[in-house]
This record gives C-alpha cells, structure tokens and sequence, in this order.
C-alpha cells in the first residue's frame, strides 16, 4: 500500500509461488523446516529485484501501524497489584510484541529488517527453530509496562506468537484507540478457516464413529484452539458493545429521576441547585477514589500511571459518566463495528469452510506439499473477499461510486485464472505418491532432529 507495489502480485508470490515444503527443507538438526529459507522468500517477494514498486504519485501517505505477536521463550515477570491488601504478586508473560510505524519513506532494506520479526512472529514451533530479535532499542517500552529481566544485550528468542495470543481484534482496537479519528471505524476480520459443529454432528467427530485418526485429531485440535480464541475475542467485542449501550443510559436515567423528584419535592432553584451541587461533590470525591486506586495499582506494579485530565467537570452527569466508565474499565472505548470475511461468506456457498479449504490439512501445513492446493486456497479467499467488497463496502462508503474499483477486482480475478483449480477438502490421502514421499522424508528428518536433541541434551 504504502509504496504501490500490485497486491495480487505481491500475495501470489509471498504465498503461493516462493513457499513449498521443497523450499523450505534442511539437512540442519536445528529443526524440521528452515528459517533461512523464510528470509530467503522475503528477500525474493520485498528485497531489491522483487516485486516492483508503483509510480511515486501513487504511493500511500497515511503512515501503516503493524504490530505483531510473538512468544517470547524466556518470558519477562511483573508485578501484578492486589489492591485490597496493597500487595503485589509476581507474575510472569510470555507474550510480547512487535510494533512498528511505517511509512512509504521505508524502502526494501527496511522491509527485510521488519520481516525478521515477522518470521519470527509467524514461525510455528511444530515446524521452525526459534528465533532471536535484539530488542535493545525498545527497551524503554518494557521498563515503563513494568516488566522485569530484560536481558543487558537485548536479546530474546521468539516462536510463534499464536502460540500464546489468538485474539487479533482485542490487540487492533487497543491500538486503533489511540489514532485519533472522527471517521466511523470498521474492523475487518479475516478468518479464513472458520471451525463449527455440525449437525447432526459429523460423522468423524460424533455418534458412534470409530476412533479418529490420530493425525486428523491433532490437525482438528489446532484448529480448535485458534478458532476458540477468536470467538471468544469476538464474544468480549459484543459484550464491550452492549456494555457500552447499557452505560450511556445511566446517567441520563438518573438525570430523569433527579428532575422529576425535584419537581415532585417543589423544591426552589435554589435548593434544587444545592442538591445537584451535593451530587457532583460527592461524584466527585468517588472518582477522584477511582483515579488514586488506579494510580496505587500503576505504582505497585511499577508501571507508569495514565495521565487522565479532563475530570475537573461541576457538572454531576457528566461526573457520574465518567465514574461508570471507569469503574467498568470501559473508558474511552467506543462500540467497536466488525465484518467478517471468510468462506463463508457467501450464503449461496453450502459447503462448510472444510470442504472449501485445500490446505488446511497437516496442521495447516497442507497447501506447503503442492502448488495446486495454494492456489486453490489463493482463489477462494480472491472470491470470499471480492463478494463482501461486492455486497457490503459501499454500505461503508455511502456516495462514492466503487464501479470502477470492483471492475478492476474482477479483471484481475480473470487473469489469475485459477478459478478452475478447487481442491477443496483435501486430506492426507489426496497426496501423490511423490508428496507421500516427501511427507516421508519429512516425517524421518523430524525423528532425526528429535534423536539429536535427545542425544545431545536437548530434549
């Protein structure tokens, strides 16, 4: 975006055309796939020589906030505040993050800087060895979240970061919070293998089948757990929202009662005024209760206390608004508006996301024995997208003709021309005899790196 580059081309050649289990094999005891492999891919799809980049014109200003998970394998530990007895606990995160601004002053050295964190953030541990960032020049970000160990030379190894973190939409509003914007927002989720129960319930997992394979148990379990994460993310956001609803009718509720005991009580101008004067005191002083325990809590945890203006107010709604909010944790937060695009996206499509998948067998590995299964993922995200940018964009963007825009959506989907190549559902089983080959050879370098590690210590 920020430099033009064409984005079909860009994701064709990041994630159909350069990555393959033949692309990613080694000889290397240190784990059964390479990571060097993954920085010689981003060397060929953002480094000098990759996909080209746009005409200056029309490259984006707007600056891109990228932040990324990623698990840190040593951890850093924390003070976490009990307030009732003025007490800490020592607790310790293994998650932490990689954030970073860019802009389209960033060239391709930049970008191969920053995918050494996306590697890292993205390298599942099943597959790939871990992977070490210096973080010396973010130090001051750790000291004022209150952790504790950060090591003198800066260096942390890292695995995935889904590891220990699936819930992409409580991270993006967290940030997104703090660009400030009178825009309407929209948050758009991309869930590209959805998991639900069947009913009646299918015939693998329910009733009186027989028991499940053992690799089939393993690659369903996987995408359970994520697929759990995620709904419960979206379950908070729903919860946030209504929260938010039923939080703005508290003071104008009360406001109500106020006005109207005041009418049914006569009471003078005078009085009335005093009576409201006494709530805002005492509103006042409630808040105010509010803000030193939260700054207790900072100080015990030996975090950095938010600096809240803006409560210097005589008016009691107002006050007691704000003491709701912060009570409830929900201050300044805004309801949230989510879109999903997934495959199951499209009503007229009945076949459930793991018939329409190809590469989501394997531990989600799958598409890595064979192009054809990438491409065929490649094109049905192509169509679940091109359908909500069809049927749900222009509610978003209300007087702006999109014809133009979903015609070049549709010219480019033409070209790819992969329509065709749907090998959606795909198993094990689907495999060729030489990806059954390679799959052996994989499954024999895994126990040679597990006998390494096991003779050496490591295990």
């Amino acid at each position: 975006m920020l430099r033009s580059v064409d984005p079909v081309d860009l994701l064709k050649a990041a994630w159909v055309e350069n990555v393959s289990f033949q692309a990613m094999k080694t000889d290397s005891t240190d784990a059964p796939l390479s990571s060097g492999a993954l920085s010689e891919m981003a060397t060929k799809v953002l480094g000098h020589g990759g996909i080209p980049e746009g005409e200056q014109t029309t490259w984006q200003r707007e600056p891109v906030l990228v932040s990324m998970a990623l698990t840190s394998l040593a951890g850093l530990t924390y003070k976490l505040a009990v307030l009732a007895g003025h007490t800490t606990v020592d607790a310790a995160t293994f998650l932490d993050w990689y954030q970073v601004t860019l802009t389209n002053a960033v060239g391709s050295d930049g970008y191969l800087d920053h995918a050494q964190a996306a590697i890292a953030s993205g390298s599942n541990a099943i597959g790939f060895p871990a992977k070490q960032l210096n973080r010396l020049a973010d130090k001051a970000q750790y000291d004022q979240a209150g952790l504790i160990g950060f090591p003198e030379d800066g260096l942390f190894w890292y695995t995935d970061g889904g590891t220990v973190d699936n819930e992409p939409l409580g991270r993006t509003i967290d940030l997104a919070q703090e660009v400030a914007s009178d825009d309407q927002r929209l948050f758009l989720l991309i869930h590209p293998d959805p998991a639900f129960p069947m009913s009646p319930p299918s015939p693998v997992w329910g009733g009186d089948a027989p028991l499940p394979p053992w690799a089939r148990t393993g690659t369903h379990a996987f995408s359970i757990g994520r697929d759990q994460s995620i709904y419960e993310d979206l379950l908070r956001l729903e919860k946030t929202n209504s929260r938010l609803e039923w939080i703005g009718t508290v003071a104008p509720a009360v406001a109500s009662g106020i006005d109207a005991g005041i009418r049914d009580a006569n009471l003078s101008d005078d009085q009335a005024n005093r009576l409201r004067g006494s709530l805002a005191g005492a509103l006042g002083q409630a808040l105010r209760e509010v803000r030193g325990a939260q700054e207790d809590v900072a100080v015990l945890a030996n975090r950095h206390a938010v600096d809240r203006g803006g409560d210097d107010t005589s008016d009691w709604t107002t006050i007691l608004d704000t003491l709701v909010r912060a009570a409830s944790g929900l201050e300044e937060r805004d309801q949230i508006r989510v879109e999903v695009v997934s495959p199951t996206v499209d009503p007229s499509v009945t076949e459930p996301p793991s018939q329409q998948l190809a590469g989501a067998f394997f531990f989600h590995f799958g598409g890595f024995f064979d192009i054809k299964f990438r491409q065929s993922d490649f094109a049905l995200g192509y169509r679940n997208m091109r359908y909500w940018l069809t049927r749900s964009l222009g509610g978003y963007l209300q007087g702006v003709d999109l014809s133009d825009a979903l015609e070049q959506v549709d010219r480019r989907y033409q070209q790819l021309g992969w329509d065709q190549i749907r090998w959606g559902g795909a198993q094990l089983g689907t495999l060729s005899r030489r990806e059954k080959w390679s799959l052996y050879r994989l499954g024999l370098h895994v126990g040679h790196v597990i006998v390494h590690d096991v003779v050496h210590g490591g295990a």
